[in-house]
């Protein structure tokens, strides 16, 4: 399996977001793709990783930087403050505070103890 652990240390998140429990999507499986362009659509969370803290999440790199797993971190937290901008499994990184369409490079800004403005992608139906 291809993936990236952004929350064991490599990508943190915010200190002045406090995580608690819960969540419903974490330990999500199964593809995480459909469709094509006109059936996703983007939206920014704002990650306030400048106190240390890990982001929380896996990253499978086969298909972009696909979510395939939230975990105990600054992520999970924005999830709770922020239901209904909340990241799932299977939402396709697409940018991170401006830059596009080079994953080593969003990654290595999400290691980075600032403000992340993180542009995800989902399908509409979810997926």
């Amino acid at each position: 399996q291809v993936c990236s652990h952004l929350g064991s240390g490599d990508l943190g998140s915010s200190a002045r977001l406090r995580g608690g429990s819960g969540g419903g999507s974490d330990g999500c499986g199964g593809s995480g793709h459909s469709g094509g362009e006109a059936q996703t659509h983007e939206f920014v969370v704002l990650i306030d990783k400048s106190g240390g803290g890990r982001l929380g999440v896996d990253i499978e790199h086969q298909c972009g930087m696909m979510i395939s797993e939230i975990h105990e971190g600054l992520v999970k937290a924005w999830n709770e403050e922020h239901p209904s901008e909340a990241v799932r499994c299977h939402d396709m990184i697409v940018g991170v505070n401006g830059i596009q369409g080079r994953p080593k490079l969003m990654a290595e800004e999400c290691k980075k103890n600032k403000v992340l403005a993180i542009t995800l992608r989902r399908s509409k139906d979810g997926i």
